[in-house]
């Protein structure tokens, strides 16, 4: 079977340039599977009633910029309603229904059902992009500090988290996982001829020191009971581990300078204290059960709609809570995350609260510690400064090796029993992007997929045009 190449698309762009013109660009640069997202949008009055296009990334990226306007502008507010009404049948009983459509709704919704229909009339995957780890009451995008229900990760004392990039829900939660199980049965009535859903976000968060912490409130707890781990055991660990942060040994930092020094560093932690391996197994088994149930939900709907899981690769899925191997029972693909502009922020927010929580630590020894935790580099840098969130004339700091480790890492382990798509990010320059799109349509034996129309230029347009022809 030929490679595949597939675009996530979203609405300011077909409605500022049209359904065809998009299309058209897309046939032409080989594009043979493509994701909407089922909302519309429009320009908003100022930036306190509308979102930020592109978004800021937690206020980190503030000086991001897409490659074709919309509304003749690279950098918008922007106002955003569903495409459809849902159908409360589908919620009947239960927590969550998602947000009523407006006047945007009834005049533009329309879009997203005649885009989806002609991509399936020209011949193409037609798909939806769907975040499961979102309730509609938080805003997935928002830092701030959301109340406490059982849809809230906390951390090991009972606390919500309070340095986190975005507030994604917990998984553990029934409401949450229900809510997004009838989602994608109210999607497909919706729009019957799609192929599949995009699912992103399925796995636990990691852009933060918080984040790996969570979650170990009551759902999670009565989730751990159900599947037989020692909950109480788990968060005393996890909270001895937080706290212990805070008086890390520097000469442990400094003596890790090698890929082998961390590969040994994180052997040995496993050695000392078991009950971190109980902890990431928990963290894996939610993602893995939660992917079952959007799986059940899906074949409820129709038995032959495909899965595709957005997930992050080696070695951030080691945190995120994704074992690879099991994907193949749930998923009919996956997707490598690689968004590499967020990889200096991750190094960053890293950074900044192990230095906060120890002002004794040698900058370079932490950076180079988170940098090579997750293997983003092919040769780490020594300041903060070289891993800011990059500007849109900057390259991304990830090293060209260790994309390719991370494609052959996920290879591996799937086995060859469904594809695996690396999915780059189109943002950056020119060159940046070229090494990055070559390196990942090169070395990924089933294709790619790239996020999201909006980044990519005519020029990168010709650049995904050459893969293909190659």
């Amino acid at each position: 079977m030929s490679k595949r190449l597939g675009v996530i698309v979203w609405s300011p762009h077909l409605i500022y340039e049209g359904i065809s013109k998009v299309l058209d660009n897309l046939e032409e640069a080989g594009v043979t599977d493509i994701a909407a997202i089922a909302q519309v949008a429009e320009p908003a009055a100022d930036a306190a009633s509308g979102r930020r296009e592109p978004p800021d990334d937690g206020n980190c990226g503030g000086g991001r910029l897409i490659d074709r306007p919309v509304w003749g502008k690279h950098e918008a507010f922007i106002h955003v309603e569903p495409s459809y009404q849902f159908d409360p049948h589908f919620y009947k009983g239960q927590r969550y229904t998602p947000n009523s459509g407006g006047n945007l709704t009834k005049e533009k919704g329309h879009i997203i059902g005649d885009f989806l229909s002609e991509v399936k009339r020209r011949g193409m995957g037609a798909y939806l992009q769907v975040q499961v780890c979102h309730v509609p009451e938080v805003d997935p995008n928002s830092s701030s500090v959301p109340e406490i229900s059982d849809s809230t990760p906390l951390m090991p004392d009972g606390t919500v988290a309070s340095n986190r990039i975005y507030s994604f829900a917990s998984i553990a939660s029934d409401d949450v996982r229900a809510y997004a199980c009838s989602e994608l049965r109210d999607l497909y009535a919706a729009y019957p001829m799609i192929d599949g859903f995009v699912l992103d976000r399925s796995e636990q968060s990691f852009y933060t020191l918080d984040d790996v912490f969570l979650d170990f409130g009551e759902a999670a707890r009565k989730k751990a009971i159900e599947y037989g781990f020692p909950f109480e055991d788990m968060r005393r660990k996890a909270q001895e581990i937080y706290s212990g942060i805070a008086s890390v040994d520097p000469t442990v930092l400094s003596a890790i300078r090698e890929p082998q020094d961390m590969c040994e560093f994180i052997g040995e932690c496993f050695r000392r204290d078991p009950l971190i391996a109980e902890i990431l197994a928990f963290r894996s088994k939610l993602v893995e059960t939660y992917l079952e149930e959007l799986r059940r939900a899906a074949d409820s709907a129709n038995p032959g709609l495909k899965l595709i899981s957005t997930v992050y690769p080696p070695m951030m899925s080691m945190l995120t809570g994704v074992d690879f191997s099991f994907m193949p029972k749930y998923v009919d693909a996956v997707h490598l995350k690689f968004f590499t502009m967020h990889w200096s922020m991750i190094v960053t927010c890293w950074a900044e609260q192990l230095m906060k929580m120890n002002p004794g630590l040698k900058e370079s020894d932490v950076v180079r510690f988170v940098s090579l935790l997750f293997d983003f580099e092919d040769s780490t840098k020594a300041s903060l400064l070289d891993y800011r969130y990059p500007e849109p004339d900057e390259a991304h700091i990830a090293g060209s090796g260790a994309l390719v480790r991370k494609i052959r890492e996920a290879e591996r382990e799937v086995r060859g029993s469904i594809p695996v798509y690396s999915f780059p990010h189109g943002y950056g320059p020119l060159d940046d992007v070229r090494r990055r799109f070559n390196i990942c349509w090169d070395n990924s034996k089933d294709g790619m997929w790239v996020n999201r129309y909006g980044y990519l230029s005519d020029e990168k347009l010709g650049i995904l045009g050459a893969l293909r022809k190659d």
